[in-house]
């Protein structure tokens, strides 16, 4: 009898152990296909987030998410984000970008408007030309290839740019 009842509770604390936590579960992260976040790779020197819901400018840190119709800048640094699918924004000093439209996980669509400063492009994967867009004051840069673009927009509405690889086209 004892034998039994000592094998029955090593059962019940066996199976306990066992069991899925259906609350535990229920808290874990979620995996989101359509997910439209972009990340801070890296800030040298200063720079700021502007949220599309909310005027105050918010410290620009490593892994911060960026979203749809955020603005980021830089003052007097530097900022890299990483757009996915080993495609990096850059940008110099005294720069200012709105994110339009952001990527969904795995894919490259983007639209950013250029208010002042310079940027830099770094596209390794194009899903397909004209994906990625950037309006400035005077006109809209469209690439047509992966490769490595600046953009230069300056306070009197002139923009530049200069591919050093890759095809774009510009409609002004």
């Amino acid at each position: 009898m004892k034998k039994t009842l000592i094998a029955s509770a090593c059962l019940l604390l066996l199976w306990g152990a066992l069991w899925p936590d259906t609350e535990a579960a229920a808290s874990e992260a979620k995996y989101y296909d359509n997910a439209k976040v972009v990340r801070i790779k890296s800030v040298v020197g200063e720079g700021f987030v502007r949220r599309s819901y909310d005027e105050d400018l918010e410290e620009a840190t490593p892994n911060l998410p960026l979203f749809e119709n955020d603005m980021l800048g830089t003052t007097d640094g530097r900022l890299a984000v990483y757009l996915g699918r080993l495609n990096y924004l850059r940008l110099d000093a005294d720069t200012e970008v709105v994110l339009e439209k952001v990527p969904e996980l795995r894919r490259t669509d983007l639209a950013l408007r250029l208010e002042s400063g310079s940027l830099y492009l770094d596209i390794e994967n194009l899903d397909h030309e004209k994906g990625i867009e950037i309006q400035t004051a005077d006109c809209g840069i469209f690439l047509l290839d992966k490769g490595v673009y600046r953009v230069n927009a300056d306070p009197g509405g002139r923009t530049e740019v200069v591919v050093f690889e890759g095809i774009a086209e510009v409609a002004g």
